[in-house]
């Protein structure tokens, strides 16, 4: 699965670093020589970890082994609008799926947090759809952990609006058709906008506020002669 986003929509917003480039997105079975860096992913990225689970690359391969159990590697390229040509592609995310009757569970959804916000995440999401279908799954069931640690996968979790429980583990569970992957991520899309016009929004109200002059420094009593 591969798939062309557009430039970051806030990388021409005063004080952002971010150049504007396009990524390329491309989701596929994991290949062998790069199960370590997945590994290494799963451990490094707590904030865009749903599950806050960590996996070595033996678990990887033998998850990889079972019947209808999958590891998806997430790569990026970005491509630079002015002179139109790839930059080196990196990994950026894993996805550990399997299908349980009815349901395409996502065990670990794990992204690279520089990434955020640009439309990596939602392109994870389709690809289980995607795999949901193929599969014969009417859902796409993702677990979340609730920590403090992965504030960024829950929101975006939470922005999908589908059917949300909470297991007697404690973790949230998301659910939706996978029919309706392309709702799901219209209105997750709408919900990112407006979240970030709100942030614009506040960001160039403090700007405007007047800012104090510098203080005056205090001048020592003078001494009678």
């Amino acid at each position: 699965m591969i798939l062309t986003l557009p430039p970051d929509p806030d990388a021409s917003a005063p004080g952002t670093q971010r150049a504007a480039a396009a990524l390329s997105v491309d989701i596929q079975p994991a290949r062998p020589e790069c199960l370590a860096e997945l590994a290494r992913l799963s451990v490094g990225h707590p904030r865009f970890n749903a599950r806050l689970v960590s996996y070595s690359d033996e678990d990887l391969r033998a998850w990889m082994t079972r019947p209808d159990h999958h590891v998806l590697q997430v790569q990026v390229e970005e491509v630079r609008q002015a002179r139109d040509l790839a930059q080196e592609a990196h990994l950026v995310g894993l996805l550990v799926c399997h299908a349980d009757e009815e349901d395409f569970i996502a065990d670990a959804f794990v992204l690279d947090e520089a990434l955020l916000g640009r439309g990596v995440e939602r392109a994870m999401v389709r690809a289980l759809a995607d795999l949901a279908l193929a599969s014969g799954c009417g859902a796409v069931v993702l677990r979340v952990r609730r920590s403090v640690l992965n504030l960024p996968a829950r929101a975006f979790c939470a922005s999908l609006g589908a059917c949300v429980e909470t297991l007697p583990s404690g973790e949230m569970e998301v659910a939706f058709a996978s029919l309706a992957a392309d709702d799901v991520l219209a209105r997750a899309e709408q919900r990112a906008r407006r979240r970030r016009a709100r942030i614009g929004q506040a960001t160039q109200v403090r700007s405007q506020r007047p800012r104090p002059g510098p203080m005056q420094q205090a001048q020592p009593p003078s001494m009678a002669a």
